[in-house]
């Protein structure tokens, strides 16, 4: 028996999955993985196959576009497997967020099995050859601002910044964990209209906006053209930038090549809040496949010890269960300071869970890249996103049949 399974990522994902797949297929000798790698843009992709009945059996799913998928019916429920299998899971070793991650409207069609939490990552020489002490596991969102500012260098005296302090985007999720740390939400409890336009949410956008705009703490449009975060962390171009853990393991790979980099927490907001936003990787069965208990045999393997081992081994993310992230993932003995990741997912929050995911990213993002070229002010922004993220969120209401 042959079982297709569609997934994204980079080469080392790719060779994460055959080494998976080798040890799945040794174990069961009677299912065959069939690996559909799929390049680009997967999120464009992925419901073109859906649509066109020609998805795998297996499914590796982001949590953002999880909903979409879910909602339609294009996946299995998973809940009489779970309920089944319960005991041989590790459900309550799951780090937080997780399983509600591919929870929707009491649909569970995918399981996580790996994630990662925004942190802080900064270069450690420049802040020696300033003089500044590495952040602290309380700093504030000011001393972050106070610490980009004294990092902003022109070292040549030609009137231009060559080292910028941070690496800050307009972007909807760029901007969830200042405006969560500020104490505002993106969306309502509920998930019916937008809660941005607000005045804690306008201080956070306002925060980013003076880092860029007056102190210049951060590239304009067009100063660092066609260098990535990595890029400009690894070269020394920027001092500190909010990644997901994948940047650590690009980082691990140079560290041979001298530049020594630290992790932070995110910075506590002005009124005692602290939240990053985490993401996870799920894995789903696609309900019209005809094999779904070997697909599910699948998943199970995925979720066991010997492939999260690998997951923690490679470092781009962490193992899904806890007691696997601190066995495999964290590592006392280097400086990567690895346990950081794990005790971000304790203040970590999830972008708000909807079907609409990219409609919304849309209405939000044409807005913030008008910010990101300095042509309107936040309060703008918001004004101009207010109406059209509250029509995305009334055709959903709609569709379910509800009223504002």
């Amino acid at each position: 028996m042959v079982l297709r399974f569609n997934f994204w990522g980079t080469f080392r994902d790719l060779e994460f999955w055959k080494t998976v797949v080798a040890d799945f297929e040794a174990a069961n000798p009677d299912i065959k993985i069939r690996l559909e790698y799929i390049t680009g843009d997967y999120g464009f992709k992925l419901p073109l196959l859906m649509v066109s009945n020609t998805a795998a059996d297996i499914i590796l799913m982001d949590d953002e576009l999880y909903p979409a998928y879910a909602a339609r019916g294009y996946l299995e429920d998973l809940a009489p497997y779970i309920e089944r299998d319960r005991s041989g899971l590790g459900l309550d070793e799951f780090l937080p967020t997780s399983l509600q991650s591919f929870t929707y409207r009491g649909l569970v069609a995918a399981l996580p099995w790996d994630g990662f939490a925004v942190l802080i990552f900064y270069n450690k020489d420049l802040f020696d050859r300033e003089g500044i002490p590495y952040p602290s596991n309380d700093w504030t969102w000011q001393e972050y601002r106070e610490i980009a500012k004294r990092l902003t260098k022109d070292l040549d005296g030609d009137g231009r910044v060559d080292q910028y302090g941070s690496l800050i985007n307009f972007g909807w999720l760029d901007v969830e964990p200042i405006v969560w740390s500020y104490g505002a939400d993106i969306l309502n409890e509920d998930r019916t209209r937008f809660a941005m336009n607000s005045p804690r949410a306008l201080e956070a956008l306002n925060f980013i906006y003076d880092i860029k705009y007056k102190d210049h703490s951060v590239a304009w449009i067009g100063e660092m053209e066609g260098m990535l975060g990595d890029v400009q962390l690894l070269t020394g171009r920027v001092g500190m930038t909010p990644a997901g853990l994948f940047l650590m393991m690009t980082l691990v790979t140079h560290e041979h090549e001298g530049m020594r980099w630290g992790v932070a927490h995110m910075p506590v907001g002005p009124y005692g809040d602290r939240h990053t936003r985490v993401s996870w990787d799920g894995i789903a069965i696609n309900k019209s496949t005809p094999y779904k208990e070997e697909a599910w045999r699948f998943i199970k393997y995925v979720l066991s010890e010997p492939a999260q081992k690998l997951v923690g081994e490679m470092g781009r993310a962490l193992p899904v269960r806890r007691d696997f992230a601190l066995k495999y993932f964290v590592k006392p003995d280097t400086e990567a300071e690895e346990e950081r990741a794990l005790e971000a997912t304790e203040y970590g929050k999830l972008t708000p869970i909807t079907p609409k995911y990219m409609e919304l990213r849309e209405a939000m993002n044409m807005e913030f890249d008008m910010l990101n070229i300095g042509k309107i002010t936040p309060k703008e922004a918001l004004d101009r996103m207010e109406p059209k993220v509250d029509e995305v969120l009334r055709k959903e209401l709609a569709k379910w049949g509800r009223h504002e």
